[in-house]
């Protein structure tokens, strides 16, 4: 019974199986809180977008949903799905409410606010308030 002293005892395969499961890093807790900003931008904004200068706070989440997920995909080796759904609901998200943002505020929102002479005065007021002059 001569055994060969370089081999080595075979490794029990739950055991190899075990440590396959857990080693690398998961993306899909990071994942889940982009898509939880990517939902909370979609339901926020109807109501967000038709507020002057708050309508760019819908497009804000789905920026930070596109980081998130973003960091969640560098280094990680499984649970990918979820973080890239979130990735790339982010960047569509953002895109499209920035976009709906920028138009509403430039085309609709600002010539109203420059055309109504007493809302001009409310904000010229606020403004002093704020700043001081």
């Amino acid at each position: 019974m001569s055994e060969d002293p370089g081999r080595q005892a075979p490794v029990h395969g739950v055991q190899s199986s075990k440590r396959a499961r857990t080693a690398g890093r998961s993306a899909t807790g990071k994942g889940v809180i982009a898509l939880v900003l990517c939902a909370a931008a979609f339901i926020s904004a109807p109501l967000l977008l038709l507020i002057p200068y708050f309508g760019f706070l819908p497009a804000l989440l789905a920026g930070a949903a596109v980081v998130i997920a973003w960091c969640a995909l560098r280094g990680a080796t499984r649970g990918n799905g979820t973080a890239a759904t979130g990735l790339i609901l982010g960047v569509v998200l953002l895109a499209f409410l920035g976009g709906i943002a920028t138009v509403w505020n430039l085309v609709v929102a600002d010539p109203a606010i420059r055309d109504y002479d007493e809302l001009q005065g409310v904000i010229e007021y606020i403004q002093s308030l704020i700043y001081g002059f």
